[in-house]
């Protein structure tokens, strides 16, 4: 049997440089350049870090060179327009002639008709300086006077020198020609006096003291303020329980 074996490495040396020369040893076997190809993606990788960057840069420079304007324009127009701070309503002034509420039935109109002597004097009040002729007329006497005087002395002390009808005080009131002021708080004062002897009896009139204030387009022979009196007939007819009779004006000075 033969035991010779073909499988094995020669043993006798090799000639590498012969059979298989290096490219790097030899100008005929120099490699190829660089294909352009790979030149453009190193070049295309530094500009996509590149244009952010710059983008960033004028995005910053602009912003520096706009603000100034921007921020003076801007402060300008707040200055023009600024918004009204109000802390808080004021009250509405207690001025004759004041506009009488609409949100609600004033409490004041169902007070004309009251028995209650300081809950009357208060109400009347209140319609006096709303001049709420409206109101006041269905609470005043058929025969209603408005009366002056030109002496200093209460009424009925002289011959008058002027009687006027509701017509005539209402339109006063209306156009402001006259004012007639009455403190919520003033008392009431009664007076007793025989009635007509054709009724018999006596009649019970309310008396409230309060001022008047005119104006030259009054037309009424008065100095501009003075004494306000004003006369009130008890149990007055339906659901009035004063019935307003006359007002007496006379000067104070």
């Amino acid at each position: 049997m033969s035991t010779h074996n073909n499988n094995h490495e020669p043993t006798s040396p090799v000639n590498y440089e012969q059979t298989t020369p290096n490219p790097y040893l030899h100008d005929a076997y120099l490699p190829p350049p660089p294909p352009e190809y790979y030149m453009h993606q190193r070049t295309g990788k530094a500009w996509r870090i590149l244009i952010p960057f710059i983008l960033l840069l004028f995005g910053l420079l602009l912003g520096i060179l706009i603000y100034p304007a921007a921020n003076a324009l801007y402060h300008h127009t707040a200055a023009a327009s600024p918004t009204p701070f109000v802390p808080f309503a004021l009250p509405t002034s207690q001025v004759q002639g004041t506009t009488i509420p609409t949100t609600q039935t004033p409490a004041y109109i169902a007070g004309l008709s009251s028995g209650d002597p300081r809950k009357f004097v208060e109400s009347f009040s209140k319609a006096l300086l709303y001049r709420d002729t409206t109101n006041l007329s269905k609470h005043k006497a058929d025969q209603f006077l408005e009366v002056c005087q030109s002496s200093k002395n209460p009424p009925p002390s002289e011959t008058p020198a002027c009687t006027n009808g509701w017509d005539d005080l209402a339109g006063q009131l209306s156009n402001g020609s006259i004012e007639l002021i009455v403190d919520p708080t003033a008392q009431m004062t009664v007076q007793v006096t025989p009635a007509d002897p054709a009724y018999g009896g006596t009649d019970t009139t309310g008396i409230i003291t309060g001022q008047y204030v005119s104006t030259s387009n009054s037309n009424l022979p008065l100095s501009h303020t003075g004494t306000a009196q004003f006369w009130f007939l008890e149990g007055g007819s339906g659901t009035t329980a004063y019935t307003w009779d006359f007002v007496y004006l006379w000067p104070t000075v």
